[in-house]
């Protein structure tokens, strides 16, 4: 009966021994594949990172660029035409007007208005 022990109680070390190795193996193993899957998650949300930043960056030149190219003129157009708005509000256009509503409101046709109402002298109300 000694003989039946200590066969059990080496088959039980000996199977202890094994499964304590494969579980160290085990662990390294998964701690490995773990490591590399975080260095891969983070060189991803890197990449990511970059991707919207370069986005944005694209994004806010374009409007710049579209503020600058487009509105900008407006804007400027606009500013140039106030003089004569509030020339025309004052009643001061009155011979102008006509000829402005029947030959249009081009560009030229209102700076070139502009630039003879700068040469006229501003009368003062009476």
């Amino acid at each position: 009966m000694e003989e039946w022990i200590r066969e059990l109680i080496t088959s039980l070390i000996s199977t202890a021994v094994v499964v304590a190795v494969l579980g160290f193996l085990g662990s390294e193993f998964l701690k490995r594949l773990f490591d590399r899957q975080f260095v891969n998650y983070k060189e991803l949300v890197e990449r990511n990172r970059k991707t919207r930043e370069l986005t944005l960056k694209s994004q806010v030149e374009f409007e710049e660029r579209q503020l600058s190219e487009f509105y900008g003129p407006i804007w400027a157009i606009l500013k140039r035409g106030e003089r004569i708005y509030e020339v025309w509000k004052e009643g001061r256009l009155a011979r102008f007007t006509l000829g402005l509503r029947t030959h249009g409101t081009g560009e030229a046709r209102l700076f070139g208005l502009e630039s003879e109402l700068r040469l006229q002298p501003e009368s003062k109300p009476r």
